[in-house]
C-alpha cells in the first residue's frame, strides 16, 4: 500500500512542477512585448488580400504610423457552375528566426493546452496508482477481518476433551462397563453433542485399529461443565483371570462430535487402555482369592493410560 501512495504522490508532484515551470515560462515569454516577425506574403493578383490595405485612422494611434498584418494563409472560392465550387489556398512563407517561431508557438498556438493534457495524463497515472493502493488496502482489510474471525473462533469456541473414569463393574458374571468423562474446556457451549463408546478386551497391547460406530445423543455441554457416559462389553471368567495376570488389557474407545458454537462440527476421538494396576475387589474385606473366585471387581483410573493410537481432535 505504501509503495502505491509514494509512486502516485511522486507522479503528481512531478506533473505539478513541470506544469508550473511551463506556465511560468509562457507568462514570461508572452508578456515580453517583443514584436513578432511579420510574414512575407506571396502576392497573388487574383487574391483580394494581396492588395495593400489602406490606413485606417481609427486603428492608428496619435503620432504613430498605421500597422497592417498580412494573413498567414488565404482562401479564394469561386462558383463555376450551378452545383460546383472551386477554390485556391495561398500560404505565406515564414521568414522569422527559431526563437521567434517558439515565441509564436507558445503565445499564439496556446501551448498551455498541451500542458493541461500532459498534466491530465499524470493525473490519470496518479488515479490508477491510487486505485491500486485502495484495492490492495481493501484486500489487506479483508484478510485482517478473516484472521480476526479465525482468532476469535480459536479463542472463544467450545472444546470437548475426554478422560478415563475407570471400569465399574468389572464382573465376570455380568459385564465390564467403561466410563468416560466429557468436559467442555472452551468458552462457548458445545451443542449437538453426540458420542460413540465401545469396550473390549484384547491380548494386544499395541492395537492400532479402533472402528467408530453410529453416534447417539443430542446434548449441550456448557463451558466448564462435564458429561459422563459409558460403554459395556461382556467378559468371561477366563478373561477376568487373565486381566488380573496382566495377560490381557481392556480398551475403552470412541468419538464425540459437537458444534463448537460457530456452526462448525468438531470431533474428539479417544482411546483408554486399562491394565491390572488399577484392579480392586468390589466388596471390601475380600481377599484376592475370594475376589477371583467371585469374579467381581473394578478397575480404577490408576490402571488407565491414553493409548498411543486412537486419540485425535480438531
Amino acid at each position: 500500500m505504501l509503495k502505491y501512495l509514494v509512486a502516485a504522490s511522486t507522479a503528481l508532484v512531478i506533473a505539478a512542477l513541470v506544469s508550473y515551470a511551463v506556465l511560468v515560462k509562457m507568462g514570461n515569454e508572452c508578456s515580453s512585448g517583443d514584436a513578432l516577425p511579420k510574414f512575407l506574403s506571396r502576392s497573388n493578383p487574383n487574391t483580394p488580400n494581396s492588395k495593400a490595405e489602406k490606413p485606417n485612422p481609427e486603428k492608428q494611434g496619435t503620432g504613430s504610423p498605421a500597422q497592417s498584418k498580412s494573413p498567414a494563409a488565404s482562401v479564394e472560392l469561386q462558383i463555376t457552375n450551378q452545383d460546383q465550387i472551386e477554390g485556391k489556398l495561398y500560404l505565406e512563407t515564414w521568414q522569422g528566426t527559431k526563437a521567434a517561431w517558439l515565441h509564436k508557438f507558445v503565445c499564439d498556438i496556446r501551448v498551455g493546452e498541451f500542458v493541461i493534457a500532459i498534466f491530465s495524463v499524470f493525473l490519470a497515472v496518479f488515479a490508477g496508482l491510487l486505485w491500486g493502493g485502495i484495492h490492495q488496502l481493501q484486500g489487506t482489510i479483508r484478510d485482517s477481518v478473516r484472521s480476526q474471525k479465525r482468532d476469535s473462533e480459536v479463542i472463544q469456541r467450545a472444546y470437548l476433551s475426554t478422560y478415563p473414569l475407570g471400569i465399574d463393574p468389572f464382573d465376570a458374571s455380568a459385564y465390564a462397563e467403561g466410563h468416560v468423562g466429557i468436559r467442555n474446556v472452551g468458552h462457548l457451549p458445545a451443542r449437538k453433542v453426540r458420542w460413540f463408546i465401545d469396550v473390549t478386551t484384547s491380548s494386544d497391547s499395541r492395537r492400532t485399529h479402533f472402528s467408530i460406530g453410529p453416534l447417539s445423543g443430542n446434548n449441550v455441554i456448557h463451558s466448564g461443565l462435564e458429561m459422563r457416559q459409558w460403554g459395556r462389553t461382556a467378559i468371561s471368567p477366563q478373561e477376568f483371570q487373565n486381566f488380573q495376570g496382566n495377560n490381557i488389557w481392556v480398551y475403552v474407545w470412541g468419538a464425540v462430535h459437537y458444534d463448537d458454537g460457530f456452526g462448525n462440527e468438531r470431533h474428539t476421538n479417544f482411546c483408554h487402555r486399562y491394565d491390572a494396576r488399577g484392579f480392586s475387589p468390589s466388596v471390601s474385606g475380600m481377599s484376592s482369592e475370594q475376589t477371583q473366585q467371585l469374579g467381581r471387581g473394578g478397575v480404577s483410573i490408576e490402571g488407565a493410560i491414553y493409548h498411543q493410537y486412537g486419540n485425535d481432535a480438531d
